[in-house]
């Protein structure tokens, strides 16, 4: 008897678990939003930290520069923020296309996106003509979150396109996951050859 009460106490603990995490506390518009507001919040921190540094150049500058300097924690925190937005808007659609699944493919890239944007955060990029260990796992982070953002895209697009509804989405995911990865390659690669320094 006190073996089955335990187990039935058991099952009721995870069941409650399971229920804690599965229970929309955030309402869907509201993880919604959050993919509407992260990207714009994002860009518009970015416009306004740029034209403030008069040595950056918004067409040939790594963006990771602005959290340099005595007002590099604004884009530090800009980075955070961009992350857990992005990822809370992730979960939502994982929520939408997938409900009772919590841990499915585009919830875990979504997570990766996240903590890749706090590692960004956490350690900045090198200034010009240096090069530190934190710099180098930035650098890292960055060829990483080249690798999440279009994988993240197309995940989402192979979840969604059986469904009817969503076949738009699916073809602009898919779109956005092709652009994403020929701008990584594009822009990131010859960047980290220009950043690695060679020794006669």
């Amino acid at each position: 008897m006190s073996g089955f009460v335990s187990g039935s106490t058991r099952d009721r603990r995870v069941f409650s678990f399971r229920s804690v995490l599965s229970r929309h506390y955030v309402s869907d518009r509201s993880l919604a939003l959050a993919g509407v507001v992260g990207p714009i919040l994002f860009w518009a921190v970015l416009v306004i930290l740029g034209q403030s540094q008069f040595a950056y150049n918004p067409y040939a500058s790594d963006i990771s520069l602005l959290a340099l300097g005595t007002s590099g924690w604004i884009q530090t925190v800009n980075f955070v923020v961009f992350g857990l937005l992005s990822a809370a808007f992730q979960i939502g659609l994982q929520r939408a296309v997938a409900p009772g699944h919590l841990w499915g493919l585009i919830n875990i890239l979504a997570v990766g996106c996240g903590l890749a944007l706090t590692a960004i955060a956490i350690f900045p990029t090198d200034r010009t003509g240096t090069w530190t260990l934190h710099g180098v796992i930035h650098l890292g982070v960055v060829a990483a979150l080249g690798v999440l953002l279009p994988s993240s895209c197309l995940a989402t697009a192979a979840k969604v396109k059986s469904n009817h509804a969503w076949h738009g989405y699916a073809r602009f995911s898919v779109a956005v996951g092709m652009l994403t990865g020929m701008l990584t390659v594009v822009l990131l690669v010859p960047g980290m050859k220009m950043a690695v320094p060679f020794h006669a």
